[in-house]
């Protein structure tokens, strides 16, 4: 089996025309071959001959716009903003190597079992993936990038080193919240006079704004106190003209009620007694 020389070191060997003026060799770049801007075949070994045995003269030669790259990219780190992600909240993962490397499908495989999808940065050196917080998604106290599948590589084609790390102080709350109960005090009330209401979550819950609840009789309370625990108060004033109510409930809330990671408060509702 006849080989050629190449001026980076490689050799390519025979693979097919003898009988032929034209002879193919091949060969395979592998991670590690040196780099050559401008590949050149050397010389041949072997035995190359006419149908008379007349060996064959040198070969050699520059191959033309040829480079090989035989350097895969090399992973460097990967990172996210540190902070606490709950439900329907998105997290971006940057991972980073020492070349620039280019892919379309890529995805990353997290230690929770989630996955992050790639969003942007082909043909940089960074690219960046996001993922978002589902209900349900396995909590983690210390998350990490396990691997990555798909296709990233280098312009030459190189797939880029293996991808993984700890992303820092990056926390996930899967769980949202989960209502448990409303209450009231029990009586009669008249105009003038307050209601509070308490709504009671599974978790503690913290409020954006000034959540309010409906009530059956089409009223509305107003968030009082309570963030940060996991029972909510709300108050009412019953004016002039509300709509009597004999056995008054409350219908649903409206306004931002989340856990510390974001995750929203479950729906709310239920007979005031």
């Amino acid at each position: 089996t006849p080989t050629l020389s190449l001026n980076n070191g490689d050799t390519a060997s025979y693979s097919s025309g003898t009988g032929s003026t034209a002879l193919v060799f091949t060969t395979t770049v592998a991670e590690g071959d040196t780099d050559s801007s401008d590949l050149s075949v050397s010389s041949y070994s072997g035995t190359i001959t006419d149908s008379a045995g007349g060996a064959a003269g040198a070969a050699s030669g520059d191959l033309g716009t040829v480079t090989i790259d035989g350097a895969v990219p090399v992973f460097s780190s990967v990172a996210a903003t540190d902070g606490a992600y709950g439900v329907g909240e998105v997290l971006t993962i940057t991972v980073t190597w020492g070349e620039a490397v280019v892919s379309t499908d890529a995805t990353l495989t997290l230690s929770n079992g989630d996955t992050a999808a790639l969003s942007s940065g082909s043909g940089s050196t960074a690219l960046v993936f996001t993922t978002t917080i589902a209900e349900g998604d396995d909590d983690s106290s210390d998350l990490s990038v396990s691997s990555y599948g798909g296709t990233i590589a280098d312009a030459a084609g190189g797939p880029a080193g293996a991808a993984s790390g700890d992303l820092g102080a990056v926390t996930v709350d899967g769980a949202a919240p989960v209502f448990a109960s409303v209450a009231a005090t029990d009586g009669d009330y008249g105009v003038g006079e307050e209601l509070s209401i308490t709504v009671t979550w599974g978790e503690a819950v913290v409020v954006s704004g000034t959540p309010t609840l409906t009530l059956s009789n089409s009223d509305t309370a107003s968030y009082s106190s309570g963030s940060g625990s996991t029972a909510l108060v709300f108050t009412t004033t019953v004016a002039e003209g509300d709509d009597d109510a004999s056995d008054l409930s409350v219908s649903s809330y409206s306004g931002t009620i989340t856990d510390a990671a974001g995750g929203p408060a479950g729906a709310a509702s239920g007979d005031l007694g």
